[in-house]
C-alpha cells in the first residue's frame, strides 16, 4: 500500500509541476487556459497533500 502511495504522491508532484512548466514555455498562452492549468496545479498539489497526510 506504501509503494501505491509513493507513486500517487511522486506522479501528483510531476503533474503540478507540469502545468508550471506549460505556462512558462508557452509565449501567448490565452488567460482561459492558464487560470484552468492554475486550478489544476492546485487539484494536483491538494491530492498530493491528501497522499502525504495518509502515508
Amino acid at each position: 500500500m506504501l509503494r501505491v502511495l509513493d507513486e500517487a504522491e511522486f506522479w501528483k508532484h510531476q503533474e503540478s509541476e507540469h502545468t508550471v512548466v506549460i505556462r512558462e514555455i508557452v509565449p501567448g498562452l490565452e488567460n482561459d487556459h492558464v487560470e484552468k492549468l492554475k486550478k489544476w496545479q492546485l487539484a494536483f498539489s491538494q491530492t498530493e497533500d491528501m497522499v502525504v497526510r495518509c502515508c
